[in-house]
């Protein structure tokens, strides 16, 4: 398991909650709000007879919540809309018996560079949005950084044949040749967070102890999301074709034990290749700044560039492929 697991918030513009059926006395409905002043208001109703309407239990919480400072609250038919008065946040903590969703018009590079100025200390991206829209932007957004983003999908279009106008989400990563988003299938892409079990399946592992294809894998191998089936050799045919992957069923297994195929990023390179190459480009620099930092003078003569080779060649040898260790 990861040692540290560090999750960002993308800024709602709204937030839409619906109560779920009164269904039993003694139901407790509750929502939380932080205000804009810091202080916590919490609204909770509680069904006397399990036949209160939406439009009862939204109402009488809209009378507890309009106390949080700097919130909107709004009722119709039932359904309770939590909206920001001026430019100051709010957060919503926690609710219980409510089905909600959000609006927001951050986009994916507002949100990436957003969280990285809070803190830039991670490696792997996933999000919870799988929409065409926002994947191909954070994909452009991520290129332009030293990270990689892990996405997975289960539109069955994804399983179409690759065209070099193919239009489903997969097709256009690797039309763009991106080198640090990753692509995969899952037919429960939209109810299992399943990009956080394949990033977990390598990111344990100190790069170039590990390579992602052919590692096993929880979750399950891919199936096509509209017929239930395992992925047909011609529909796994057509993600290779793209780049893409997917836990495959284990040859020689009764339980379908799955295993990952094929570990490449939307470009055709390998996960690891990446990565490797981002930690060479990481301890390379913080060798150089650790010599320069240490060194009063650094002379640019030849027993200078000798200090800087040394380093270097310091620095690498401890990643040279060996018999006994592999890199």
């Amino acid at each position: 398991k990861p040692s540290l697991i560090m999750l960002g918030r993308r800024e709602a513009d709204n937030i839409t909650l619906t109560p779920e059926p009164a269904t039993a006395p003694g139901q407790v409905y509750s929502i939380s709000i932080i205000g804009t002043d810091g202080a916590t208001v919490t609204g909770t109703y509680t069904t006397t007879t399990g036949s209160e309407t939406a439009t009862t239990i939204a109402s009488a919480m809209e009378t507890a919540l309009d106390t949080a400072i700097g919130v909107t609250v709004d009722v119709t038919a039932g359904v309770i809309i939590l909206s920001k008065e001026g430019v100051d946040e709010f957060a919503v903590p926690s609710i219980s018996r409510f089905n909600y969703s959000v609006t927001t018009s951050e986009s994916a590079a507002d949100v990436l560079n957003a969280i990285r100025e809070e803190n830039d200390d991670f490696y792997f991206i996933t999000a919870s949005d799988k929409t065409d829209s926002f994947v191909m932007s954070m994909a452009q957004a991520v290129e332009a950084t030293e990270k990689q983003y892990f996405v997975v999908l289960e539109d069955v279009a994804n399983l179409a044949p690759y065209t070099a106008n193919a239009t489903d989400t997969l097709s256009k990563l690797s039309q763009d040749g991106f080198d640090r988003t990753s692509g995969w299938y899952h037919h429960e892409a939209e109810t299992n967070f399943i990009e956080m079990q394949y990033v977990v399946v390598g990111s344990t592992y100190e790069p170039g102890k590990v390579t992602w294809g052919n590692r096993p894998a929880t979750g399950g191998a891919a199936r096509n999301a509209t017929t239930g089936k395992l992925l047909s050799a011609t529909e796994k045919g057509n993600l290779f074709d793209k780049s893409a992957n997917f836990a495959d069923t284990r040859r020689g297994t009764r339980d379908l034990s799955a295993t990952l195929r094929m570990g490449t990023v939307a470009s055709g390179k390998y996960i690891d290749e990446v990565r490797e190459r981002d930690f060479l480009v990481a301890r390379t620099e913080e060798a150089l700044i650790d010599l320069l930092v240490n060194t009063p003078k650094l002379p640019y003569t030849d027993a200078g560039i000798t200090r800087v080779r040394s380093v270097l060649e310091n620095t690498y040898n401890q990643y040279i492929e060996t018999e006994s260790s592999v890199n």
